[in-house]
């Protein structure tokens, strides 16, 4: 059994486990109407008692570990691996340690249908050189590109965290995954990241939870950069295009984009299972026109619909539901769902989400903008944040003072005061007399005769 399926096989047996009873029977159905094995092995799963969920998650990760990463404990170029960390569609994900410069790394390996097409491994190899140059703290880098026994891998940076996909679905149910603070600050992180890749002239077409990964200190990294672009396409031109969406040779500097034909099976399970890049696509992508930066804000509009209510804007258990969803469909209030929300982060998402990007923001750096502004808005409405910064500066403030004060008396050490002796008593001219008479008999008295 390959490692796609076995992803495929854990995915759905996830999604079907979170669904009620009657739920989960639709979901099947329309998930494994073409593949009854699937339907098969994903019931045995959920057959077991829900006490044994841990044991069956175990066993099913294990099964993966030994079966689905068979260069586990190999070296490959100056790189030993040491496991898996995960698989799908994409390829799998090793994590490796840097023999030269003692670090560990992440080893991506692209599936084997895309080693055998030379267009492209050629496509992939350009962006991945692209994708290369992006150096931004909200961007996973990629370190190299290489070959090894006819299969291509990149190799990235090691994150430590979780994916907003993961995160969204450990949130409670029936609760947002995150705050409203926390959603305005991996947002604009977001976005920081997604400017400086549309600065360098490259658009990621493929934003979605599962490629933005949460770091253990909180920081966000847009994952796989470019390779939304190995799905089969054509330019408009008939040629292939350059790195990026701006073509540099032509002299108005026209934009020039690959079309895509129709939904990239590489991006999808062979049974439509996993809908995550069909779900996050904007109207222009699903119709197949030409893109520009504004397909990441669309796409990143989903996503952010996401973080603030734990609900997909659009609901489909096939590609087509969701291209007919995204096209058609305008998605309910992001207030409604959580009504919590501020009134301007309900408004940002709403124009995020037009279906006409000439009607949705325009740049990254106008959402960007909108997005600061609430943050600070909500910073200084928020008594407890505010007590907490007066509180912190009142214990530098003290901090500062007793250090002052401890130094000034270190560099300045302070003078004893002067000694004065003062006569407390008086002695009268008789007493006087007599210790001098007792004096001047002392000494005579011990004259040597």
């Amino acid at each position: 059994m390959t490692p796609e399926r076995w992803a495929q096989i854990e995915e759905l047996f996830h999604r079907a486990a979170e669904c009620g009873p009657e739920e989960r029977g639709l979901l099947l159905d329309g998930a494994c109407s073409n593949d009854p094995e699937l339907r098969r092995e994903v019931e045995a799963l959920l057959s077991c008692d829900a006490s044994a969920g841990d044991y069956v998650q175990a066993a099913v990760r294990t099964e993966i570990d030994t079966v689905g990463f068979p260069l586990a404990g190999e070296t490959i170029s100056h790189y030993r691996i040491l496991d898996g960390l995960g698989g799908g569609g994409m390829g799998l994900v090793y994590r490796a340690e840097d023999i030269k410069l003692g670090r560990h790394v992440a080893l991506k390996f692209l599936p084997e249908e895309l080693a055998s097409n030379p267009a492209s491994l050629a496509r992939f190899e350009r962006e991945a050189r692209s994708a290369s140059a992006l150096e931004h703290p909200n961007i996973c880098p990629i370190y190299e590109f290489g070959e090894h026994e006819g299969r291509t891998f990149l190799v990235m940076q090691l994150l430590e965290g979780q994916t907003l996909r993961e995160l969204i679905a450990a949130a409670s149910p029936g609760k947002p995954p995150f705050g409203i603070e926390k959603v305005l600050d991996l947002a604009i992180q977001i976005v920081e990241g997604l400017g400086a890749a549309h600065q360098k002239g490259i658009i990621h077409r493929d934003i979605k939870p599962a490629n933005i990964f949460v770091t253990s200190q909180g920081q966000a990294k847009i994952l796989d950069f470019g390779l939304a672009k190995l799905a089969s396409a054509v330019t408009v031109g008939g040629e292939e295009p350059e790195p990026g969406f701006r073509d540099r040779g032509g002299a108005d500097g026209a934009l020039r984009e690959t079309v895509p034909l129709s939904t990239p099976d590489l991006l999808l399970s062979r049974t439509g299972v996993a809908m995550g890049t069909a779900g996050y696509m904007s109207p222009e992508q699903a119709r197949g026109e030409k893109l520009d930066a504004r397909t990441d804000l669309f796409s990143f509009g989903l996503v952010l619909y996401e973080m603030a209510t734990g609900h997909r804007a659009f609901e489909g258990d096939t590609g087509p539901a969701l291209h007919h969803a995204i096209l058609t469909q305008t998605p309910v209030p992001a207030r409604e769902l959580n009504p919590g929300l501020p009134a301007k982060l309900g408004q940002i998402i709403a124009k995020a989400l037009e279906k006409n990007r000439d009607a949705r923001y325009q740049t990254v750096s106008e959402m960007r903008a909108d997005l600061a502004v609430l943050k600070r808005k909500i910073e200084r409405r928020n008594p407890l944040r505010q007590w907490g910064l007066i509180a912190t500066l009142a214990a530098v403030l003290i901090t500062c003072a007793f250090l002052w004060f401890m130094g000034r008396r270190f560099w300045f050490p302070v003078t004893p005061p002067e000694v004065k002796l003062r006569q407390l008593t008086i002695n009268s001219s008789e007493i006087q007399l007599q210790v001098g008479r007792f004096h001047l008999m002392a000494s005579t008295s011990f004259m040597p005769i």
